[in-house]
């Protein structure tokens, strides 16, 4: 995590000729009780000319049971899996890049993060 404090700029107006007035403060962050964590294993990622979406989502097997046959029976049938949508965020394609740079320095700074095996971006859904 970076040891850096978060900072946020506040443009002001002031009423003495119009002169515009930056100020750097320190930013709060709040995380509302409300606010829950919740699992994802699935996403996408969409954009516009000026915003992109990240949908994340929650993509459960479905229950198989009985003897092999029955199994078999039932994932030869199978012909979607439901990905639950658990949340969406929103960001102005001016800030993306630096999103994706602090998401990149936060792998690359953690061993394990960084040895995970990438191998599994695949788009569908497989049932194995």
């Amino acid at each position: 995590m970076s040891k850096k404090k978060a900072k946020a700029s506040n443009d002001t107006h002031s009423d003495h000729a119009g002169v515009r007035v930056r100020k750097e403060v320190r930013m709060k962050y709040v995380f509302p009780s409300e606010i829950k964590p919740m699992f994802a294993n699935h996403m996408i990622v969409q954009s516009d000319e000026s915003t992109t979406y990240l949908s994340f989502f929650s993509l459960q097997p479905p229950v198989v049971i009985g003897d092999e046959e029955e199994v078999k029976k039932q994932i030869d049938d199978l012909t979607e899996v439901r990905a639950h949508l658990v949340t969406q965020v929103v960001i102005p394609r001016d800030r993306l890049k630096n999103f994706v740079e602090v998401m990149a320095s936060t792998i690359n700074a953690n061993p394990i993060l960084k040895a995970l095996d990438h191998s599994h971006s695949d788009t569908s859904a497989r049932l194995t």
